[in-house]
């Protein structure tokens, strides 16, 4: 009697407890506000907490009455079919299910939509079979609507980068060439007088900082009115283009080549003295002297030649080489003059 007493007393304190647990576990799941449910592995809802109202509009009784696809879009319709196929062929073979975890969308009683993030386990019998999936459901769709605003937002601001970084692109074309047009003549694409001037004065300063030497060579095509009047304006045009190109050929990559005004060129020639830079002015009048142009055939041109002094002003220097260019001129053309800033003539 007393084995018996005992036995029926552990019976109703493990019932009680049982009773309590259930009771415990009802309550927290009646009071969660994320939604808890039960599901056989056919995707019958077996069992659901009354927070299901709120995010649904649907009583439990109504919410475990639907079928995945009243409960579930499409694609997430999808994904929980492919997960319960997973889960039941895991059941056939022996080995243990997988949990899920990811974010669901879900329909409302009104028909409207909202996202969730859904955890589900597979609850294991004693004999190791699965038995039903446990789940919880949780409302993230502000979070979602925030995710989204962000990416539109980032989207846009990665359109707005690119249209920038495109006007920025667009700006320094424009500017580049706004500088080419201040800086080049546009009929030869060489340097243009004030870009000529501009950097005299730069190279005089550096040349007076490192005690260089720095000289000019100026040259004008002779009797160009005469080919022009012969040939047209249109083939003048060519050949002053033609003797620049041809000219920039035979010079050195410091030198710099300039239009100075009509049918009027001028080089700076930085690291050469007065005497080297004759020589180079002689080996440019044979050049062009030699040199059939396309359309006037034999051209030549008389060249004057002074080297900077650093304590002079850079007007003086531009002086001395246009007098050393007329001076060539009224010896006969189609020759040279050193002027050395001293008075000195040859």
């Amino acid at each position: 009697m007393v084995d018996s007493y005992t036995e029926s007393s552990e019976g109703k304190e493990a019932e009680e407890r049982l009773r309590l647990s259930e009771l415990r576990h009802r309550f927290l799941a009646d009071s969660a506000s994320d939604v808890i449910w039960t599901m056989a592995l056919d995707g019958h809802i077996t069992s659901i907490s009354p927070a299901v109202e709120k995010v649904r509009g649907l009583t439990s009784e109504e919410a475990m009455g639907q079928s995945l696809d009243q409960i579930l879009t499409t694609d997430s319709g999808l994904k929980v079919a492919a997960y319960l196929t997973e889960v039941n062929e895991d059941a056939k073979t022996g080995r243990r299910p997988k949990s899920f975890r990811g974010d669901l969308e879900y329909y409302r009683k009104d028909g409207s939509t909202f996202w969730t993030e859904v955890l589900a386990y597979p609850l294991i019998g004693s004999d190791g079979s699965v038995v039903e999936i446990v789940g919880v459901t949780r409302d993230i769709n502000d979070r979602k609507h925030y995710e989204r605003r962000l990416e539109q937002a980032r989207a846009a601001a990665e359109v707005a980068n690119r249209a920038l970084a495109a006007s920025n692109r667009a700006l320094a074309v424009a500017n580049a060439k706004l500088q080419r047009m201040a800086t080049t003549d546009a009929l030869t694409g060489i340097a243009n007088r004030r870009h000529f001037e501009e950097m005299v004065e730069s190279e005089m300063a550096r040349a007076r900082r490192y005690d260089e030497h720095v000289s000019l060579i100026m040259f004008d095509i002779d009797h160009f009115k005469a080919i022009n009047d012969r040939f047209g304006h249109l083939a003048g045009d060519r050949t002053l283009v033609e003797l620049a190109h041809l000219v920039s050929l035979h010079l050195r990559a410091v030198d710099m080549l300039a239009r100075w005004g009509g049918e009027e060129f001028m080089v700076m020639m930085p690291y050469c003295r007065a005497a080297d830079a004759l020589k180079a002015a002689e080996r440019l009048r044979k050049l062009i002297a030699d040199y059939a142009f396309p359309e006037v055939a034999k051209v030549t041109v008389s060249l004057g030649v002074t080297e900077l002094h650093p304590d002079e002003p850079c007007e003086n220097a531009l002086k001395r080489v246009d007098d050393a260019m007329y001076q060539a001129k009224a010896a006969g053309r189609d020759t040279l003059c050193l002027i050395d800033g001293r008075d000195a003539a040859t």
